[in-house]
């Protein structure tokens, strides 16, 4: 048994267009075998993953609905794909293979989660695929992925003692080492356009050589890609932080020169303010000094009735009602007289605010063009960084194809070599053996003759026995 956890991913239908159909992205499906599904509401596979992208997407509401924080480092990276292997010598029927899905998903802590298995048919040894959603359908939590590998060691080792054959002795050695607290770290799997194309295996040093060789070129090549895609990323990190500090750079520029007018237009506006402070505080001043006696009170009964006429439009009725209180109410003449500075200081300040606006307008269309400006070089500069990151894209590429067909040159003149090889040892084993006695072949040739003989009897006698029969029925 040989479990494998592939790379994490964030595509259920990326995942799923591999996994459910034949390789390079075919739209059949021929090698595969079954399917089954878990805790989905749906066996269907390719209803199956849909339910999975939309419980990935919901993973916020089901962290909120059952209590969970939603704090932590966020990840993406909702697609977990594990493959289990058989030995080439063992055919594990389907209840085997299910079995055994269940318990690397146990093993892992998934059980509990959206997954799919996907039996596949066509390589030589029995496998099948897992594909599970680490988003918990319960609760919305993340499935961990600390040590998945080295419990999927564990497992794979109890399956084996459970099957009664230890197929794998190397992993028996380093899960033990493990136990008594060494750190050991599994072989690096070997890629699988080498695993394919290699050659027939043999102790050739030249043929190691090789391999060696092309396999440091395809690592050369594929961490300049890594590099080329780090570089593009940073690439458009500045352009995009460039863009936003020049947004922010306008913002600043209008916000001072908008409170430079605003300023302006409050000194303008100082000796209304003045004036009007004055004028409130003096008013403020003889309403009081009236509230002392019965005639005074009766003028500022007079006054503030005439106030709260202009600030509120009411019927007969209510007007009255609220002179009956003005006319009772200390407290409502003081209101009233309040409301009326107010609306006097609130009509100035609408003045003012007026003022400002139409001073603000030539700057704000002249702000709309400068941002306008600045959208149209980002707009430039993505064109130009997208042109430029997609050439050196296609030379890459490029390279790759010239390195895949060098890889398939060094390999196919490998298997050549091999072939001759194997040619030369059977034409020396052929060679070898002892030839045959002339006697033997006379003897051999006789038995064929008698054989033949004897054949072409019986077929005669057949066909006299067949002409009994009809001269019998004709008579």
């Amino acid at each position: 048994m040989v479990p494998k956890i592939h790379a994490k991913g964030s595509s259920f239908k990326g995942a799923a267009l591999y996994l459910l159909h034949d390789k390079d992205r075919a739209s059949t499906d021929e090698r595969v075998a079954w399917t089954e599904a878990r805790n989905l509401a749906h066996d269907d596979p390719q209803t199956g993953w849909r339910i999975m992208v939309a419980t990935a997407k919901d993973q916020e509401r089901l962290k909120a609905e059952a209590g969970v924080k939603n704090t932590g480092r966020k990840s993406h990276k909702h697609v977990l794909h594990i493959s289990l292997a058989w030995h080439p010598d063992q055919r594990p029927d389907r209840e085997e293979m299910v079995r055994a899905a269940d318990g690397a998903l146990a093993a892992i802590g998934a059980d509990d989660r959206q997954a799919l298995i996907i039996a596949h048919n066509d390589e030589e040894h029995a496998h099948v695929h897992l594909l599970v959603n680490r988003v918990s359908p319960q609760d919305g939590r993340h499935l961990p992925s600390s040590n998945d590998r080295l419990k999927l060691s564990k497992w794979a080792e109890a399956y084996e003692r459970k099957c009664g054959k230890i197929l794998c002795e190397e992993r028996v050695i380093n899960n033990a080492m493990r136990a008594k607290g060494a750190y050991v770290k599994g072989a690096k799997d070997i890629a699988r356009h080498i695993y394919e194309a290699r050659p027939p295996a043999n102790d050739n040093d030249r043929d190691k050589a090789v391999r060696a060789e092309q396999t440091a070129k395809d690592h050369a090549l594929a961490l300049r890609g890594r590099n080329i895609a780090a570089l593009h990323a940073a690439a458009w990190q500045r352009l995009e932080s460039a863009h936003q500090e020049r947004k922010a750079a306008l913002a600043r520029r209008y916000e001072r020169d908008a409170g430079k007018v605003r300023a302006r237009v409050l000194e303008e506006f100082r000796p209304a303010w003045r004036d009007l402070n004055r004028q409130q505080a003096s008013e403020k001043q003889t309403f009081e000094a009236l509230e002392k006696s019965f005639f005074g009170r009766a003028s500022n009964f007079v006054r503030t009735a005439r106030l709260s006429a202009q600030d509120v439009a009411e019927g007969r009725g209510g007007a009255i009602s609220r002179s009956f209180r003005i006319l009772t109410n200390a407290g409502e003449r003081r209101a009233q007289f309040d409301k009326a500075q107010e609306r006097a200081r609130a009509a100035l300040e609408g003045d003012q605010a007026a003022k400002a606006k139409e001073a603000l307008s030539g700057m704000q269309s002249e702000r709309k063009a400068a941002q306008e400006a600045t959208r149209a070089v980002y707009f430039r500069e993505r064109e130009d960084l997208a042109k430029s990151q997609e050439a050196e894209r296609s030379r890459l590429q490029a390279d790759w194809k010239a390195r895949t067909a060098e890889r398939e040159a060094a390999f196919k003149e490998l298997a050549s070599k091999a072939q001759q090889r194997e040619a030369l040892k059977a034409e020396h084993n052929q060679a070898a053996k002892p030839k045959r006695d002339a006697r033997d072949e006379i003897l051999d040739r006789y038995a064929r003759t008698i054989e033949f003989k004897k054949a072409a009897r019986q077929r005669a006698q057949e066909q006299d026995n067949e002409q009994s029969r009809d001269d019998d029925h004709e008579r």
